[in-house]
């Protein structure tokens, strides 16, 4: 009979405890930014990860440095020589900042300037941004400003990505952004979609997935317009992929149990190898 596969780390202790995170604050912007980095080869690979920005109080407060998938997939791609930058959202976790300025747009600006620093920092020659939820969005339009600082991006992960319109990313999370969501938009105008066709213009390269059961946070006519948008790009010959993460809701819980939320380790493993094989 196999033998039980350990559970993944869930603590920052237990990250720390393998000895492979580098955990800092760095100012950026006039804020204390909260980063933990793998180092791989000098000069070679950075994988920075954007997470989403919980909403409830609660959540945002504790909302950990280190999640289990940008965990494990940051130690597999340390054993190749790939480097990668995880952080807390400004206002969120360890970050400061003000929540009730925060804006897209002011998150967007401090993720460019995060890469910017530690590319200054360790001198990488290439870039590789990882987004899931709303951090897909900042991921998407922080493309131009990393590589208007001379950093060239060359291969762009999504995970269950967001869609917005363009007058939500000035506006803070709270009633006004919600009012503005629940207003009638067509998806196709988000300016995210004319950024990413722009990135994908050129050598470079897209990985798209969805969770089987991602509708909420993230409605099916949103997944629907980005799997077609991005299959357009498949047929003229980008090399683009579309995937499901099945079994699994949004963030890897587990569905169609009777209690509890829990997170699914084989799942995230699975996921980490099908990455981790994208970033290769």
């Amino acid at each position: 009979m196999p033998s039980k596969k350990a559970q993944l780390p869930e603590s920052e202790a237990e990250w720390l405890s393998t000895g492979k995170f580098h955990i800092e604050s760095v100012a950026i912007n006039g804020k204390k930014i909260r980063y933990a980095l793998t180092e791989g080869l000098k000069g070679g690979r950075l994988v920075t990860m954007i997470g989403g920005i919980p909403r409830e109080i609660e959540r945002r407060v504790k909302l950990p440095l280190i999640n289990k998938l940008y965990g494990h997939l940051a130690l597999v791609l340390q054993a190749s020589g790939v480097s990668s930058l995880l952080y807390n959202q400004p206002a969120t976790g360890g970050s400061s900042g003000d929540w009730h300025k925060e804006t897209l747009s002011s998150r967007t600006k401090t993720l460019a300037e995060l890469v910017d620093y530690f590319g200054k920092q360790f001198h990488f020659s290439d870039y590789v941004l990882i987004g899931s939820s709303s951090g897909a969005y900042m991921a998407i339009n922080a493309i131009e400003q990393i590589e208007g600082q001379g950093h060239k991006i060359s291969k762009l992960l999504l995970l269950s990505p967001a869609a917005y319109p363009k007058e939500v990313e000035t506006v803070p999370y709270g009633k006004k952004f919600t009012e503005l969501l629940r207003e009638p938009w067509n998806v196709a105008n988000s300016p995210i979609f004319l950024k990413l066709k722009k990135f994908l213009g050129g050598d470079t390269s897209l990985l798209l997935c969805f969770f089987e059961h991602d509708d909420p946070p993230i409605p099916l006519y949103i997944q629907e317009y980005y799997r077609n948008f991005i299959w357009r790009f498949e047929e003229e010959g980008v090399n683009v992929v579309v995937m499901t993460i099945p079994d699994v809701a949004h963030n890897f819980r587990r569905i169609q149990r009777k209690r509890g939320n829990a997170i699914d380790d084989d799942s995230i493993r699975a996921t980490t190898k099908r990455f981790s094989e994208f970033l290769k």
